[in-house]
């Protein structure tokens, strides 16, 4: 859901996989506060001047090209 939200506030966001729980839970002392890193996040505003990928046309795949439904 924050995902979304931040994209209604034109704000760029990605989910980060593979991440190490034990190395950003020791960075953001999380334990002192009873807390554990289960997902990340980055956010933050796209460098127009220098994405090479914004002036690209989108590209769309059919959902029948890679969804089965049984």
């Amino acid at each position: 859901m924050a995902l979304a939200q931040a994209a209604e506030l034109r704000i760029d966001s990605t989910p980060v996989e593979g991440f190490s729980n034990e190395v950003i839970d020791k960075v953001l002392n999380l334990q002192k506060h009873g807390l554990k890193s289960v997902s990340l996040m980055y956010v933050g505003y796209a460098d127009a001047a220098n994405d090479w990928i914004a002036p690209m046309k989108k590209v769309r795949v059919p959902k029948e090209d890679f969804i089965i439904e049984f």
